[in-house]
C-alpha cells in the first residue's frame, strides 16, 4: 500500500516523490511509461563511453542552494550550476 503515487518520473515527479518521501515520510510509487527516470532530461552513454542527451540538450541553473540540492537529490541530474547565469542571444 502506498501513501501516494507520482505519474512521471521527469524533473517534477521525481522531485515531487523525493519530497513526500523525505520530508513528508510517505511511501510513495512513481510509474512512468518509459523504461528510465528523468523524463527529458535523460543521458546514456554510447558505445564509445560518451554522455548523449538522449531528448536534446537540458540545462539547469538556479541561484538557489536548496533547489540545487533537491534537483541533484532527486537522482536525476548532477551538473546544477548555482552562479549568476545570463542568456545571451546573437543574431
Amino acid at each position: 500500500m502506498y501513501d501516494a503515487i507520482v505519474v512521471g518520473a521527469g524533473v517534477v515527479g521525481c522531485v515531487v516523490a523525493g519530497e513526500l518521501a523525505r520530508r513528508g515520510g510517505k511511501k510513495v510509487l512513481v510509474i512512468d511509461k518509459r523504461d528510465h527516470i528523468a523524463g527529458n532530461c535523460y543521458d546514456e552513454y554510447d558505445e564509445y563511453g560518451i554522455m548523449v542527451h538522449v531528448y536534446g540538450p537540458h540545462i539547469f541553473h538556479t541561484e538557489i542552494e536548496r533547489v540545487a540540492d533537491d534537483y541533484r537529490s532527486s537522482c536525476i541530474c548532477t551538473a546544477v550550476r548555482t552562479d549568476r547565469w545570463t542568456d545571451q542571444v546573437r543574431v
